[in-house]
This record gives structure tokens, C-alpha cells and sequence, in this order.
């Protein structure tokens, strides 16, 4: 099923809530399942804070944030925030991405960040993203779309007793 990506909007955000907060059952399934914005789940006000926030970087230039549609409904949300805007860092992009698990394998996480990396060519030199070191699914897609091993932190996330190590990769655009 083809999905219809296109830049976040503000009807999006109830969507994108659930998304969000499907990552923490998620978690708690897999513990190595992988990251997430915030360290335990967000209420509603602080997730909105982050999204209004993402739309205003948005605005500014300061990032890129798309959405995959299917049926009118957002079932995944790609973006790329400025790392650190007023700095030496100002041309570096830090990339994230989420599908939900209903709609996995079926391209559209591929969908969304060709999407967001074209969108980011004007915006950013440099892309980095972080990657549970045992997320092989997501790592395979990453280098698939260009991005490179930079490097290894190992045991940067500790889950319950479990340490996991954090792999980053980048793309110069």
C-alpha cells in the first residue's frame, strides 16, 4: 500500500500523539526496539509543546518534518532538526523516523526519509542519526538510502539491567 507523504501540519498532531505514545508499549515489549523523544511517556501538553516546537523549526528553516498519509490518516512521521542552530554545527541535521508497527515493511519509512533527505538538500550539508546498535532492520535501511557508519558508542543505553549500544551514521548531502 502506497502511502501519500507530504510536510506535518497542525491537523496532525492527534495522529502523531498516538504514534508517540505507541512507542513506549512498544518498548516495553523489546526493550531493544530503539529510542524515543522522550524518557517516559509524554501527557499531551508536553507532547504538543515538542510538536508546535518541530512546526516552528519548521517555519524558521531549522527543520524538516514529514508525515506519511494512508486513508487520511498519519501512520508515520519523518524528520530532521538543526542540531544546534546558532553554532559551528548550524549546517549538521539530526534525522529521526517512526512507523508505526501496523504499517512496517511495506516501504513507507523508505517513502519518508527519500522525501526528507530531498527536502533537506537546501536546508543541511551534513544528516546524522543514532540507531540501537542491535536494530539491524533499521540500520540495513539507512545505508540503503546512503548513510555511513561513523561509529560505535557501546553501552550508551541502559534498559532495566540490559546496557545497548548506540550506533551513529551520517550522510553528507
Amino acid at each position: 500500500m502506497s502511502a501519500k507523504i507530504r510536510l506535518a501540519e497542525q491537523k496532525d498532531f492527534e495522529d502523531v500523539l498516538q504514534i508517540g505514545r505507541s512507542v513506549y508499549d512498544e518498548v516495553e515489549e523489546d526493550p531493544a526496539f530503539g529510542d524515543h523523544i522522550f524518557l517516559t511517556m509524554p501527557n499531551r501538553q508536553e507532547m504538543k509543546k515538542w510538536f508546535e516546537k518541530l512546526r516552528e523549526d519548521m517555519k524558521s528553516g531549522d527543520a524538516v518534518y514529514a508525515v506519511a498519509e494512508i486513508d487520511g490518516k498519519v501512520v508515520g512521521h519523518c524528520f530532521v532538526r538543526r542540531s544546534l542552530p546558532v553554532s559551528e554545527f548550524a549546517h549538521v541535521g539530526t534525522f529521526s523516523i517512526l512507523v508505526h508497527k501496523d504499517h512496517r515493511s511495506a516501504g513507507i519509512g523508505r517513502q519518508m526519509a527519500k522525501f526528507t533527505i530531498a527536502k533537506c538538500k537546501q536546508k543541511f550539508r551534513l544528516l546524522q542519526l543514532f540507531v540501537f546498535g542491535s536494530n539491524v532492520r533499521a540500520k540495513r535501511l539507512y545505508r540503503s538510502l546512503g548513510f555511513k557508519d561513523a561509529g560505535t558508542i557501546p553501552k550508551f543505553y541502559k534498559r532495566g539491567k540490559k546496557y545497548i549500544d548506540r550506533d551513529i551514521m551520517y550522510m553528507e548531502l
